[in-house]
């Protein structure tokens, strides 16, 4: 398993960030990360992709 390097831990905050409301909505079954930061693949021009 790769170790969290800044951009993954900076996009994963990000995200968690952004997905908060979706979340707080009753009806959502699911939220997560997708793409490279899911992957552990990004580096400082990465962005990131979200499932809700």
């Amino acid at each position: 398993m790769k170790s969290m390097n800044v951009q993954i831990q900076y996009l994963l905050k990000l995200a968690r960030r952004n997905l908060q409301a979706y979340i707080a909505i009753p009806s959502t079954k699911a939220a997560f990360v997708t793409g490279s930061v899911a992957l552990r693949l990004c580096d400082e021009y990465s962005d990131y992709g979200i499932s809700i």
